[in-house]
C-alpha cells in the first residue's frame, strides 16, 4: 500500500475554541506532553495558531514513521480525546501527502 512504503505520512489537524477556554487548553497541552509525551510513531510535531473573532484555531501537522500511521492515529486518539472534556473544543483530522506522494497514489489507481 502506498501510505506504508512513503518516507512520511502527515496527520493534520485543526483545532477550534472558544476564546475563554484558550488557559484550559494550554495547560491540558502542558499536561499531556509531560506524560507520556509525543508518541514514537510521530517523528516531528509543528503547531500553527490564529486568533479570530469566534476564538482561536490551531493547525497541526505531524510527520509520522514510515509504516507507523495506525499506530499514531491510535496514540494521537488518545491524547485528543483528552481535551474533549473541555467545553466548546473541536477538532477535525486527516492526512495530507505532498505533491509526489499524491501523484503516486493517482498513478496507482
Amino acid at each position: 500500500m502506498l501510505l506504508k512504503n512513503k518516507r512520511r505520512i502527515e496527520k493534520n489537524y485543526l483545532i477550534l475554541l472558544p476564546p475563554q477556554k484558550n488557559q484550559e487548553v494550554v495547560n491540558k497541552y502542558l499536561q499531556l506532553m509531560q506524560d507520556p509525551g509525543m508518541p514514537s510513531s510521530v517523528k516531528s510535531f509543528k503547531i500553527y495558531g490564529k486568533t479570530t473573532k469566534d476564538g482561536t484555531q490551531s493547525k497541526s501537522y505531524l510527520e509520522v514513521e514510515p509504516g507507523k500511521l495506525n499506530d499514531a492515529f491510535t496514540d494521537l486518539g488518545v491524547i485528543m480525546a483528552a481535551f474533549l472534556e473541555i467545553e466548546g473544543y473541536r477538532y477535525e483530522f486527516g492526512i495530507a501527502l505532498s505533491v509526489e506522494e499524491s501523484l503516486a497514489a493517482l498513478q496507482q489507481g
